[in-house]
């Protein structure tokens, strides 16, 4: 039997809680990116996602 991985995308780091994924082993796609990835003004955006996900595993 396969195994069902479950998925949700996250819009709003403040609203993400790390544990909640972990503890109902729930996938995590980040889609809160700028579209010009490369314009000023995204580098706080990631700093705060890698402090959120530095202890998750995967």
């Amino acid at each position: 039997m396969n195994k069902i991985k479950i998925l949700t995308m996250i819009t709003d780091v403040n609203q993400f809680e790390p544990y909640v994924f972990q503890q109902n082993d729930i996938g995590i796609e980040i889609q809160t990116f700028p579209q010009h990835i490369l314009d000023d003004g995204y580098e706080d955006l990631i700093s705060k996602f890698q402090n959120k996900l530095k202890n998750i595993k995967g």
